[in-house]
């Protein structure tokens, strides 16, 4: 079942791909939640935090899963 995840996931081995969905989750953690925060949008800047965290964490995790198998 993991091998069929890990097969299925190498879509997304192209670095570039990666290196870009990294560079958007930093502009949004960097540009956009500032702005959320000066607008009083707390709903947002949580959802926004998440959302990037979760991306970077994925990203890398990608990273290191392709570099293991």
């Amino acid at each position: 079942m993991f091998k069929n995840i890990v097969n299925c996931a190498h879509i997304y081995k192209n670095s570039y791909i990666l290196i870009t969905i990294f560079f958007i989750a930093l502009f949004e953690f960097i540009v956009d939640i500032p702005a959320f925060k000066k607008k009083g949008l707390s709903k947002d800047v949580k959802a926004t935090a998440t959302l990037s965290i979760g991306l970077v964490t994925l990203t890398i995790a990608i990273l290191i899963l392709f570099k293991v198998f």
